[in-house]
């Protein structure tokens, strides 16, 4: 319940949105995280287990996405560098 949280403060976002309760997992990186995954409803809920897993899930093909990406990203730029001193040697 957000609205009697201590830990921390709720953003002006899920206060002006009247969130009341929420759950976050982080966005699991290598060496840290991407970030983190929220979910927010205004009614009063109470997570479970089962919810937290799923949530946590998701965060994870996140992830396992980013880093996907990230690895075409660098596979990609070493494709064009082979193919650059492949045609300057040539020339």
């Amino acid at each position: 319940d957000l609205r009697t949280e201590t830990r921390f403060q709720p953003s002006f976002l899920l206060q002006e949105h009247r969130i009341i309760s929420g759950l976050s997992v982080p966005i699991p990186k290598q060496n840290g995280s991407y970030g983190v995954l929220g979910v927010y409803s205004a009614k009063k809920l109470t997570f479970t287990e089962r919810d937290i897993n799923f949530v946590q899930s998701v965060a994870n093909i996140l992830s396992a996405a980013l880093e996907r990406q990230h690895t075409e990203q660098i596979l990609r730029q070493a494709k064009d560098d082979l193919e650059l001193r492949v045609a300057q040697r040539t020339a």
